[in-house]
């Protein structure tokens, strides 16, 4: 018995522990918050963001949808509220702790949860091109609504701003049905006359609006003698080299450059005289020593960096005839 509290208890704080450290954002769908969060818990939606200056989790719900709020509610008082941006309050009672009520949200903006939660309702956004998005760059589909991370975040569709610049996302608006919304005004912008509405946004930002978010990028750019010829960080030195069409890089210092906030890193990928790995996952590669510093061709080492880390949502190579690029995609969740 004192075994099995023991391991109940274990998994308890690590759960804790991960809902925090890794996802940044509390997915309060099937209970998963815990009463150290708040009192209140919803099945399904709003989805309510906490304990992140970021507050990056969309709350699922649109303008002029129609949601069955259910959960359970701990405390005293049976009632939970929730206060619409124009200030009216709509009250649930809790019944034996468990409370359901359909709510429609026809208004945009923020509403707010007994003890204070926040969530915003807004009306549907696609990024259009020429936007550039994570998936135009990366070339394949991150995660979406991760269930382990507990995050209800699609990064594919994050609008793109090189390090340092600003740049404008493309957005057609429409209503909960998919239709436009031409010549219309919002809290933050007013549309055109297909209902495309232009959004300047910065590198620094992680929301642009609804549940459309913005993302970075870093850019290396080799010639094709290897010579490096542009980066995102003007003060970037990045050794690399041709040899029969493949960009050799040096490791150590692409790793730094990427991954500055994880110094250690460097002694986590494993080198061997024909494959490069990090933790589980081990690729082919062609390991080259020059000046006791250790090569790798490009496509390899990126692949195997290519891993899920905090801030880091991915990275890409491309060749070109006179040149190579690459590409680090971050998020700027703290």
């Amino acid at each position: 018995m004192k075994k099995a509290l023991s391991v109940f208890a274990f998994l308890c704080v690590f759960v804790m522990i991960f809902s925090v450290a890794e996802g940044r954002v509390f997915d309060l769908r099937t209970h998963k918050n815990t009463p150290v969060i708040t009192s209140v818990k919803f099945d399904n939606l709003p989805r309510i963001g906490c304990c992140s200056a970021a507050q990056y989790a969309y709350s699922g719900i649109f303008v002029g949808d129609t949601v069955n709020v259910s959960g359970r509610k701990t405390g005293a008082n049976p009632f939970i509220s929730i206060k619409f941006p124009s200030g009216k309050t709509v009250r649930i009672l809790a019944k034996n702790g468990y409370f359901a009520k359909k709510i429609t949200f026809e208004e945009e903006g923020e509403y707010v949860v007994s003890g204070g939660f926040r969530f915003k309702v807004c009306y549907r956004a696609i990024p259009l091109p020429p936007t550039l998005l994570v998936k135009d760059i990366i070339g394949t589909e991150l995660p979406r609504n991760d269930e382990y991370a507990m995050t209800s975040v699609n990064w594919n569709d994050a609008c793109l701003a090189e390090d340092g610049k600003d740049a404008t996302a493309r957005l057609l608006i429409t209503d909960k049905n998919g239709n436009p919304l031409p010549n219309f005004k919002t809290k933050k912008f007013v549309t055109d006359k297909y209902g495309i509405a232009e959004v300047p946004f910065s590198s620094k930002d992680v929301n642009i609006y609804g549940d459309v978010k913005a993302a970075k990028y870093d850019k290396i750019v080799f010639d094709n003698k290897g010579n490096l010829v542009y980066s995102s960080k003007k003060t970037a030195k990045i050794g690399a080299f041709f040899k029969d069409g493949t960009l050799y890089i040096d490791a150590k210092q692409l790793l730094q450059y990427a991954f500055p906030d994880f110094p250690a890193l460097f002694s986590d990928v494993k080198f061997g005289k024909d494959y490069v790995g990090l933790y589980d996952l081990y690729l082919p590669a062609e390991i080259i020593e020059k000046n006791d510093e250790v090569y790798v061709n490009a496509e390899s080492l990126i692949s195997v960096l290519n891993q899920r880390y905090i801030s880091v949502l991915g990275m890409s190579v491309r060749y070109y005839v006179d040149r190579v690029e690459i590409y680090i995609i971050r998020n700027n969740v703290v």
